[in-house]
């Protein structure tokens, strides 16, 4: 891990006086007064790199000079689209205005236990209790693969540079990642040039402190360009060549030395380089070339603190940088953080008048709770996620006193505001505009949408910014033609909606060039035509995906909500393509749908059918990509999945596994097995017929148990009062938090946490949606959910009084999986009104050489992340049942390699947790038998259970279907649930 800095503790111990001596010169010339201007690292490192200015006092003075000129550029938010004491753009103090980020990083238990005590003393967290720690992460209690597996962790954005000297700041449009690093060059160059404490207060760093250099990558990647055929210019193509010249050139009263950022770049200790824009250079070639030069610029430059910011979409492939570069994921804005944001935002506005900032704010922040409360309900995400959407709301709020209830509304609403301030009357260049650009804001706004378009349908790549020629060819031959020079004016000199960054242009944001390619979709070429464009391979690429949820969203805040309908209908029709083509048209459809305001019932019947038809058309989706198989589950389950077999414990599909050895455990030279999965037994002997459920049982399948009182009958409940965890209705779950105050340098702690609940812990869309696998549960309430469906079939005659629904044993897991050494011709699955006459509907079945009775996977011997949801498919949550079709399986079976883990009844071992440290024995070895570890009943909340198949959060290889993983019977996670099993007469069938 990259040395981390010196602790505020630490330096502290230097002394205050002592520390600002060693670090800052101090200039008395008469001018300055004795202040405190910049520090001594900086012109002792550009003298000791050769730098030709060799006096001190003048050097310092124009470091200073630069400095300035970062607080000034870098110290405001501008909000475009509010008019207020006749300024069009508003601009904020960076510092009231700015509110920290939070980030997801992976660090190891080690860096963990280094760095974020140190992180929460920056962030001023206080001590927890046990009813502010939820269960780590999403998936729940710990990684079980080691001590040193990698975990995620939440952490401030100020706090950043207390994880390394090489860092990616990704995430999505708008999340704040170019604020992020102003606020770091403005800090910085506040605490050098003032001689304050911004810079450990806000940032954590201690003196001596860096100079920030602040670069958008964009204006390089132009540079490489125009340096194209030029003989000899190797030395003008390096990155510090260009920092230096860019800022240099700069409008600005700084004249610092030719060569005086070459210096300090040569050497690296006293700058912090901020590169912002990984992904906006244009193509992915030019994104190699600028990955390679940022690389080549660090190599050798241990002490140089390098922060780059990229879209999380973008940054892949040639775009990422070197596993010497950690990546630091912004998160979306949680509520606290909206609220803050806007008390800042009106705050700064209505700075003379608190109780209007604070009515203001109130009536803001209730039309939030309302529209986000009205969307949790239709299990829509949360729409208020960024500061761009924040900055957006306020925009429309304060001209409008009123909220919008969808984003395409809140875009228009915004973008109108934007453009209508410089044609209001009274002011100065309004009649200029009326008589120049387009005559009138509405031909203004429609030059922006005609110009959007054009870039958008550039594709991703080349579609973010354009050139002056490129420009005004986008217009050539049109209507608006005759107004573009204006326009390049306009924007040159004040901009809007359009901005021009070094003879480029470009939208403010990716959002209003979306929104408004959607309206001139809309309003040009009309909403069915609009959606044949799409649907023609656009809605696979992520590049349109908005845009066309945008459309509808468009249509219902123009009052047109028959263009919206018109526009889904569209897009259900849509048959003569791909499988790919009609999934992410049904989908898209659906999706758009779901953000709508309003639908009729016949629309939501009609997409029901229309997504119903694609998921249980297996050819289909197995065609498609796991991404949008996904993405259709999610919208099924939003829209009300109707499959009986996922959402009904009476219409489950059951597999039918028949009496036969089969190949346990993993061979002593299998790559990557572990020890307690050997020795393998060849031709373990499972002699009696059972009936396995087809997938893991669903939220709504468990819901229907808790709905029935399940979790206030004791009746279900008898093992876990035996062990203590029940009562009065409520089972008691546990899971393991790093202990903050126990942990050391080396050795990470853990102590216990735990919930009375009833019913199963919420993680939130998409893991509560219906038909996605129930998590949140313990072994006990997986057990108990057995012992009611026991009763429930059994009073409906589907069982007779001595068959059982249970948690399967592994070997019953495992043969599932793998298959017997013989399978039947053709997989037999049934409902529960046929479990007491599987035997006669195995008769006459044919049999098979299972020709993979040793596959390492529930599909076959090689790792697939198409074939199953685990961490290398990407998709962070699990999955709807029946995203994954397995037609290769021995029985019928689905998600046994991913999605969730599945408890068995099947015992492991003692766990216990001592002086901070988990450790569990392995109690029960292999060969299995069947002796005491299938034992239920009797105080063994100490013996860990066994759980099979691996989650959505783990690696291929703890996919496999050997791996045996091991949790004490009362812990939850998000990753955890389970299926069942039915154990039935024997047969000869087979």
């Amino acid at each position: 891990m990259p040395e981390l800095p010196q602790t505020s503790s630490s330096a502290s111990a230097k002394g205050d006086g002592a520390q600002a001596a060693n670090n800052r010169a101090v200039i008395n010339d008469g001018s300055v007064g004795g202040h405190i201007i910049t520090g001594t690292q900086i012109v002792n490192n550009y003298i000791a790199n050769d730098g030709i200015q060799k006096n001190q006092a003048q050097l310092t003075r124009q470091i200073d000079s630069y400095l300035r000129w970062v607080q000034e550029r870098y110290g405001k938010i501008e909000l475009r689209g509010i008019e207020r004491g006749g300024r069009k753009v508003l601009q904020l103090d960076l510092d009231q205005a700015y509110a920290n980020l939070s980030a997801k990083v992976m660090l190891t238990r080690a860096e963990r236990s280094g760095v974020m005590g140190w992180i929460d003393k920056l962030a001023r967290r206080p001590a927890k209790t046990d009813s502010d720690d939820g269960p780590i992460g999403v998936s729940g209690a710990i990684s079980l693969d080691g001590e040193h597996g990698m975990q995620d962790e939440d952490i401030p954005l100020d706090g950043l540079f207390s994880l390394g000297q090489r860092l990616v700041v990704t995430g999505g449009p708008g999340c704040g990642k170019t604020t992020v690093l102003l606020h770091i060059a403005w800090a910085l160059a506040s605490a050098i040039a003032d001689g304050n404490t911004l810079a450990k207060d806000k940032l954590g760093l201690d003196a001596p402190l860096p100079l920030p250099i602040f670069v958008p990558l964009a204006a390089y990647a132009r540079h490489l360009r125009q340096l194209k055929g030029k003989p000899n210019a190797e030395g003008e193509r390096r990155l510090s060549h260009f920092i230096n010249q860019y800022l240099l050139r700069r409008d600005a009263d700084f004249d610092l030395p030719a060569d005086f950022f070459n210096c300090l770049l040569r050497d690296g200790q006293s700058v912090a380089l901020l590169l912002d824009g990984l992904d906006e250079v244009s193509n992915e070639d030019e994104r190699a070339m600028v990955r390679q030069a940022a690389e080549e610029l660090v190599q050798g430059r241990p002490d140089m603190r390098v922060v780059v910011t990229c879209r999380t979409a973008a940054y892949h492939d040639q775009t990422a940088l070197g596993s010497h570069f950690r990546e630091i994921i912004v998160k979306p804005l949680e509520e606290a953080q909206v609220r803050e944001m806007v008390q800042r935002f009106y705050g700064c506005i209505h700075t003379q008048e608190p109780k209007l900032a604070e009515e203001r704010t109130g009536e803001l922040l209730e039309g939030v709770n309302t529209l986000e409360r009205a969307r949790q309900s239709r299990g829509d995400e949360r729409l208020i996620g960024s500061p761009l959407m924040v900055r957006l709301l306020l925009i429309v709020h304060y001209n409008e006193r009123r909220m919008p209830d969808q984003r395409a509304e809140l875009f228009m609403k915004a973008a109108e505001a934007m453009i209508q301030l410089d044609y209001l009357p009274d002011v100065e260049v309004a009649q200029g505009l009326k008589d120049s650009v387009g005559g009138n804001w509405q031909d203004h706004y429609e030059m922006m949408q005609h110009l959007a378009h054009h870039l958008h349908s550039q594709g991703q790549d080349q579609g973010r910014e354009i050139d002056e020629d490129a420009l005004r060819a986008a217009f050539a031959g049109s209507s608006y033609e005759p107004y573009v020079d204006a326009l390049v004016d306009y924007t040159r000199n004040r901009s809007g909606l359009l901005e021009e960054r070094l003879g480029l242009y470009r939208f403010i944001h990716l959002g209003f060039q979306e929104f408004l390619t959607a309206r001139h979709l809309v309003e040009e070429i009309g909403v069915e035509a609009a959606a044949k464009f799409l649907c023609a391979g656009r809605l696979g690429e992520s590049w349109w995906r908005e845009v066309a949820l945008l459309i509808p969203g468009y249509c219902m805040a123009d009052k047109k909500s028959n263009k919206a309908r018109a526009f889904i209908r569209a897009l259900l029709n849509w048959r003569d393509a791909t499988a790919l083509q009609q999934i992410t048209a049904a989908e898209t459809a659906a999706t758009a749908l779901l953000e709508l305001r309003e639908s009729d019932e016949r629309l939501r019947a009609d997409v029901l059918a229309r997504l119903l038809e694609l998921f249980e058309d297996k050819a289909s989706m197995l065609a498609a990509p796991a991404r949008w198989r996904f993405n259709l589950g999610v919208a099924l389950g939003k829209l009300g999945d109707p499959r009986p077999y996922v959402t009904d414990v009476d219409a489950m599909h059951l597999c039918a596994v028949p009496p036969g050895p089969f190949c346990m455990g993993s061979a002593a030279d299998e790559d990557n097995s572990f020890d307690d999965e050997k020795p393998q037994s060849p031709r373990f002997a499972l002699d009696e017929l059972y009936a396995i459920g087809q997938y893991p049982i669903s939220n709504a399948q468990f819901a229907q148990f808790v709905d029935e009182g399940g979790y206030t009958n004791p009746e279900w409940w008898r093992i876990a009062i035996a062990d203590g965890v029940w009562q009065a209705g409520q089972v008691t779950r546990r899971w393991l938090i790093i202990d903050k105050e126990r942990k050391s340098k080396d050795k990470t702690k853990y102590a216990e946490r735990s919930e009375q609940a009833n019913r199963p812990h919420d993680y939130r869309a998409p893991f509560n949606l219906p038909n996605h696998p129930v998590v949140g549960i313990n072994w006990y309430e997986a057990i108990a959910f057995c012992e009611w469906l026991t009763a429930r079939w059994q009073a409906k005659g589907w069982l007779n009084p001595t068959q059982r629904v249970q948690l399967p044993n592994e070997p019953e897991w495992e043969k599932s999986a793998r298959g017997g050494l013989q399978i039947p011709g053709t997989p037999i699955v049934v409902v529960p009104t046929q479990l007491l006459h599987v035997t006669e509907i195995m008769t006459g079945q044919s049999s098979i050489v299972n020709s993979q009775s040793t596959r390492r996977y529930a599909w076959g011997n090689m790792a697939d992340s198409e074939r199953g949801n685990y961490s290398a498919t990407e998709l962070n949550a699990t999955s709807a049942l029946g995203c994954f079709p397995n037609p290769d399986s021995p029985y019928g079976c689905e998600d046994l390699s991913g999605n969730v883990w599945e408890w068995t009844r099947s015992q492991y071992g003692p766990w216990q947790l001592k002086d901070g440290d988990w450790s569990v024995k392995s109690q029960y070895k292999y060969p299995y038998r069947t002796d005491e570890r299938e034992k239920a009943e009797g105080s063994l909340q100490h013996m860990a259970r066994v759980l099979r198949g691996g989650s959505w959060d783990d690696t291929d290889n703890i996919a496999r279907v050997a791996q045996r993983v091991r949790v004490l019977p009362d812990y939850m996670s998000g990753s955890s649930g389970f299926r069942v099993v039915v154990g039935l007469a024997p047969s000869s069938a087979l």
